[in-house]
């Protein structure tokens, strides 16, 4: 049902909710098996969305692995690069620039002149604070 899931984030209209797809990912990256039949149950626009946030997750989770595997441990997965050449067909020469572009296109797709790459690593920010607050607890 990780499928549902995915769909269900995406259609929210708070934009604080639709961005949780990707810590959602990061965190669960078996769900990218998923994304295929989550896709089928969107509408174009949710599409697009949903991939652009998909692709944010696997950028930032390439920039950031050495972060994300001291916390995830034995339960990290490397997200498959599903949808980067659809979305950005140029090769950028690395992650960071990548994930600049992604961003441009994000603006541009949604009309929204929004810092989408500071909206994406905000997302990250918080599940790595959330991941340390949970290993201090323990």
């Amino acid at each position: 049902m990780g499928w549902a899931v995915l769909a269900d984030l995406v259609r929210q209209p708070s934009s604080r909710v639709r961005s949780a797809t990707i810590a959602l990912l990061l965190e669960h990256p078996e769900y990218a098996e998923q994304m295929p039949a989550a896709l089928s149950k969107l509408r174009s626009k949710n599409r697009t969305t949903l991939k652009l946030y998909y692709t944010a997750a696997v950028l930032l989770q390439r920039i950031y692995q050495k972060e994300l595997k001291q916390y995830q441990n034995n339960r990290f997965i490397e997200l498959p690069n599903l949808y980067g050449k659809e979305l950005l067909p140029l090769a950028a020469p690395d992650s960071h620039e990548a994930l600049i572009m992604l961003g441009r296109l994000h603006q541009e797709l949604s009309g929204l002149q929004i810092n989408w790459v500071g909206t994406y690593k905000n997302v990250l920010n918080h599940l790595l604070r959330r991941s340390v607050r949970l290993i201090q607890v323990q």
